[in-house]
């Protein structure tokens, strides 16, 4: 193994380590107060952000064995590859079911300072940690984690979303904000796992 791709692997798996701390705390919180308050982005940020654990575990179990066991890089990339893609399929049907249910309901959200604060916290935090994921997936060519940097990225978007969807319905009346945005996340979450799946050949 050259000396690029094992300094490669090591920031690949602190990255997927750092990940998975923040996901595990932050979207399990996320869930909880998005059920509360009736915020679908904000539970769906709250989903996508411990899918994003898991497919950080995945990847982080296949770079560690690649550096015990290189010969079995390419198995394993398939393997994580296909893990992610399909939770990234999951989320994107759930999320998008739910805001097509609220749309015809006319549900808005409850604000609520904790949703807030967790929105808040990680739109600061994970879009660098997902364009990390993407510079390192490049150097390693690597699918899975290209997928999960997509998982981090798309975290940050249903962050957003989800503090938009707290505020813009007291504020300006615009209850379907939240729902709207789920709804466009689920299409580009549906989206790229498709891609993942074909260009791995999956």
């Amino acid at each position: 193994m050259s000396p690029d791709r094992a300094s490669s692997l090591h920031r690949a798996i602190r990255l997927s380590q750092a990940s998975i701390a923040w996901s595990l705390v932050s979207g399990s919180s996320a869930v909880a107060v998005g059920v509360v308050v009736g915020g679908l982005s904000l539970a769906g940020y709250g989903l996508d952000a411990l899918a994003d654990g898991a497919a950080s575990a995945i990847v982080l179990h296949r770079f560690h064995t690649e550096r015990r066991e290189p010969h079995r890089a390419d198995s394993l990339e398939r393997r994580a590859a296909r893990l992610v893609a399909v939770a990234l399929a999951v989320i994107s049907v759930l999320l998008g079911v739910s805001a097509i249910h609220a749309l015809a309901t006319h549900h808005a959200p409850e604000v609520s300072g904790l949703g807030v604060g967790i929105a808040v916290a990680s739109m600061i935090l994970l879009p660098p940690l997902a364009v990390a994921k993407r510079r390192t997936a490049t150097r390693l060519a690597s699918a899975a984690l290209r997928a999960d940097s997509t998982l981090t990225g798309v975290a940050a978007i249903l962050a957003l979303g989800g503090l938009l969807g707290l505020v813009l319905d007291p504020v300006v009346g615009w209850w379907w904000a939240d729902s709207v945005i789920a709804l466009a996340v689920a299409a580009v979450l549906s989206r790229e796992a498709w891609s993942i799946l074909s260009d791995s050949g999956l």
